[in-house]
């Protein structure tokens, strides 16, 4: 990720926290901190990092998104939250600009209401603190020691894998990662707040089942900071090869 691309996400996140004033106090961090994740989700499919200026890559965001103001009024209208600003209808019917929305309205929890329970996704938490992927395994850190990753509440690992590839395509591997309930969802699994594995320990080969592990969204958070960091590691080493 480069500079100019860094820049443009900052300086969107903080036209979207202001424009989010409006909103209840409880809902801003969170709100966010979903849209930081979405964008910077976005920009790998965007190629903004080949664009030269910082204006440039925020004006890209602006075409594909809308205008923060634009996507947050939607929120709020959305919400029954008053709003002075008016949505822009031909930014509305944007495909992404409407995700984005609707990853912002995700972040309701006990102001929302009724748009909060008709709009809920999947949680994002998770059982593990890392997952890494090696050929056909995967390999998990569970409280701080590091596994390959068996079963989910009696679902194989091989049936996660082949789901995420099918609804995701080359996204597949973070979607594992970082999105797991979704992925489970999509396999019409609905798991609770913890989470039947069965793990093995790659140096003895000995199997362990954990009948209750907490998923939480700390954990999951580990997750994504861990490849934020690496994107950044990799941006900057690339950008110091002549």
């Amino acid at each position: 990720m480069t500079t100019q691309t860094e820049n443009a996400i900052a300086r969107y996140r903080r036209s979207l926290e202001k424009a989010l004033e409006a909103a209840p106090r409880e809902v801003r961090s969170q709100a966010i901190q979903d849209a930081d994740e979405f964008l910077i989700d976005e920009v790998q499919a965007m190629d903004v990092g080949r664009l030269t200026s910082e204006r440039a890559a925020y004006d890209r965001f602006v075409e594909r998104f809308g205008t923060p103001e634009q996507l947050v009024a939607s929120y709020l209208e959305q919400c029954e939250v008053a709003s002075p600003v008016t949505v822009n209808s031909t930014a509305a019917h944007s495909g992404r600009w409407k995700q984005l929305a609707v990853v912002l309205l995700l972040a309701i929890v006990a102001t929302g209401g009724v748009c909060y329970a008709a709009l809920r996704g999947p949680p994002k938490i998770s059982p593990f603190t890392d997952i890494t992927f090696e050929g056909k395994q995967v390999f998990v850190t569970y409280e701080d020691r590091n596994y390959e990753w068996l079963e989910l509440d009696h679902l194989s690992v091989k049936d996660i894998v082949a789901s995420s590839k099918e609804q995701f395509g080359s996204r597949w591997q973070k979607r594992v990662a970082e999105d797991l309930v979704e992925v489970l969802w999509g396999m019409d699994h609905r798991p609770s707040d913890t989470v039947r594995l069965r793990l093995v320990d790659p140096a003895t080969k000995a199997e362990q089942v954990v009948s209750a592990a907490a998923m939480t969204k700390e954990k999951r958070w580990s997750i994504y900071q861990k490849r934020l960091d690496a994107m950044k590691a990799n941006a900057a080493e690339a950008a110091a090869t002549p």
